[in-house]
C-alpha cells in the first residue's frame, strides 16, 4: 500500500490487524488493547472518528472481541461484539464488511461462553441466531465455514444436560477433524480446548488431558503463544508435567491426521439440527 501512496488506507487498516497478531505471539504488555510495536489504539481510534472511518473502528472492535474471547474475557469481549453489531445494523453494510462473516462465529462463541458462566438461557437464544446464520450460509456453498458450524454446535449441546457424552464427544471429534481437514490450525486448536474443558467438567480427566494438550501445542504452532500460555496457566493443574510442548508437535498432529469421513451432505439436506437446551 504504502509503495503505491496509499499511505491513508495503510495506517487504518494494516496496524491493528498488526497488532493484533502480536497480542497474540505474547509481544505486547497487554493483550486486550492493540496497543504496542504496531500501533496505538488511542490514535487509531481519535483518527478514525475524525475520519469518519467507520470500517476502521467496526474492524479494531472485532478484533479486540476476538482478542478477549481468547483470553477469557467474556464481558469485554461481549462489550465490543456489542458495537460492532450496532454500528453494522446501522450502516447496513453487513453482507459487505470483510470481517462480518468471521464476526458471527465470534459472537456465537462468545454467547456461548457467557451461557456456560451465568447458566443464562438468553445467551443460547443469541447464539443459536449466529448458528443459523452460519447455517444459511454454509447451505449456500460457504465451506470453509462448515466446521465453525460444527464447533458451535458441539459447544451448544455441551450445555444440556439431556445430551450424553458420548454424543457431545462425538460432535466434537467432527468439528475437530473437520477443522485440521480445512487447515484452520486456529480452530482445531479451539475444537480441542473446548472438547477438553468440556470433558474436565465431567472429570473425565484422561481425556480432558490429551484434547487440552493438544490444544496447547496447536496454538503453538499457530504462532499464538499468549493463547497457549494462557491455556497453561488456566489448566495448569491437569497439564502439568504431560504437557506436550512444541517440540512434540510434529507427533502430536500426526495422531490427529486421521481424518473422519463426515461429509457435507447431512447438514446440506437439511438432517443438521441444533438440540434444543
Amino acid at each position: 500500500m504504502k509503495d503505491y501512496g496509499q499511505d491513508a488506507s495503510y495506517y487504518v487498516t494494516v496496524p491493528y490487524w498488526q497488532e493484533a497478531v502480536l497480542n497474540l505471539m505474547g509481544k505486547s504488555d497487554d493483550p486486550l488493547r492493540l496497543t504496542g510495536s504496531a500501533c496505538d489504539e488511542d490514535t487509531l481510534l481519535r483518527v478514525g472518528s475524525q475520519t469518519n472511518q467507520e470500517v476502521t473502528l467496526q474492524t479494531m472492535w472485532f478484533l479486540r472481541a476476538q482478542l478477549a474471547y481468547y483470553f477469557d474475557e467474556l464481558e469485554t469481549a461481549l462489550k465490543f461484539a456489542k458495537k460492532f453489531r450496532k454500528s453494522i445494523q446501522q450502516r447496513k453494510v453487513r453482507r459487505s464488511h470483510l470481517v462480518f462473516p468471521c464476526f458471527i462465529f465470534y459472537s456465537g462463541l462468545i454467547y456461548l461462553g457467557l451461557a456456560k458462566k451465568t447458566k443464562k438461557r438468553k445467551y443460547l437464544v443469541r447464539a443459536r441466531k449466529d448458528m443459523d446464520r452460519l447455517k444459511v450460509w454454509v447451505q449456500g456453498g460457504a465451506v470453509n465455514f462448515y466446521h465453525r458450524l460444527l464447533l458451535l454446535d458441539a459447544q451448544y449441546n455441551s450445555l444440556s444436560k439431556r445430551m450424553d457424552p458420548k454424543t457431545i464427544k462425538n460432535k466434537f471429534e467432527k468439528a475437530i477433524f473437520s477443522a485440521a481437514r480445512a487447515g484452520f490450525i486456529q480452530d482445531h486448536a479451539l475444537a480441542n480446548q473446548l472438547e477438553g474443558e468440556y470433558f474436565l467438567s465431567k472429570d473425565l480427566f484422561i481425556d480432558a488431558e490429551y484434547h487440552l494438550s493438544t490444544a496447547f501445542s496447536l496454538y503453538y504452532e499457530w504462532g499464538a503463544q499468549a493463547v497457549a500460555d494462557h491455556l497453561l496457566d488456566r489448566h495448569a493443574a491437569i497439564l502439568g508435567d504431560s504437557l506436550l510442548y512444541p517440540s512434540l508437535i510434529s507427533t502430536n498432529l500426526q495422531s490427529r491426521t486421521r481424518y473422519s469421513s463426515y461429509k457435507h451432505r447431512d447438514l446440506l439436506s437439511g438432517a443438521f439440527e441444533p438440540s434444543a437446551y
